[in-house]
């Protein structure tokens, strides 16, 4: 009998023990002793695993709470507004294999999509005022007291802007030297009255709180036409209240189950 034979009827012998001792059913099978999952040939899986994603706030919050698992974990990046629930995470003294998840992927809605695209950008006159008309419903314009103005006024006078030049020129004699110099100066006026902020109205992602957004007005007149440009006020606190309004709105939200809640993400 060869050594290849001997080899074969050894392996074979091998091959008929199941290892049944662990969550993962294996066999040996002869050819080259790989080692084959059986789980695919059993009514169930060894574990449950699956990946829930969605953009909806609700559908996550309803998700974690009709499969809370014992040391379940959610991670929160408020950077990012992510959030994601690892189910079988398990613990430090019994670690399991992390493959059941949730994950919410918040997206800004249209009307705060489009505003933080419009924003910190320069407009023409004519882009600008459209862009108003398109979003009237969430905009309301203000006066340099801050009092409200109609809204279709302000786009009129938005579209009346007009550069008004004006040149002083200064010039001094003296024993030795004379000089010359001149002053120019350019001011945007308007036939109408000119708003001075905007205030646009609307909740940044679904599920979170509606909220008045304070637009600064500035016009550069330093080309041959007037270009306007608004920027949010206080935009980085904004953000800010933004993300912690998400994570604590979430953490109340699986608040009664025994989800544990963590501020960051996690690799796994």
């Amino acid at each position: 009998m060869s050594t290849n034979q001997i080899q074969d009827i050894v392996k074979l012998g091998l091959s008929s023990v199941r290892v049944d001792s662990t969550e993962h059913p294996i066999a040996i099978l002869p050819e080259n002793m790989t080692i084959h999952n059986l789980e695919e040939f059993n009514d169930k899986r060894a574990y449950f695993r699956a990946r829930f994603e969605t953009t909806s706030f609700n559908a996550l919050v309803e998700y974690a709470k009709a499969d809370t698992q014992e040391d379940a974990q959610a991670f929160i990046d408020e950077r990012r507004m992510t959030a994601e629930i690892v189910f079988d995470m398990g613990n430090v003294q019994s670690p399991k294999h992390a493959r059941h998840r949730a994950k919410l992927d918040m997206v800004k809605t249209a009307a705060f999509k489009a505003l933080c695209e419009f924003e910190g950008v320069k407009h023409s006159q004519k882009n600008f005022a459209e862009w108003l008309e398109d979003w009237a419903d969430y905009i309301s314009a203000n006066d340099e007291n801050g009092n409200e103005m109609p809204l279709n006024k302000a786009i009129q006078a938005v579209r009346k802007i007009t550069l008004d030049y004006a040149r002083n020129e200064e010039h001094e004699v003296g024993d030795f030297a004379a000089t010359k110099s001149a002053l120019e100066r350019v001011e945007a006026k308007s036939k109408l009255e000119l708003p001075a902020s905007f205030t646009f109205t609307c909740d940044p992602y679904t599920g979170l709180s509606i909220r008045d957004m304070h637009l600064r007005l500035s016009i550069l007149t330093g080309g041959n036409e007037p270009l306007l440009i608004v920027r949010i006020v206080k935009g980085e606190q904004l953000k800010e209240s933004i993300a912690n309004e998400f994570a604590d709105k979430l953490r109340d939200a699986i608040s009664d189950t025994d989800i544990k809640v963590n501020i960051g993400s996690i690799s796994i």
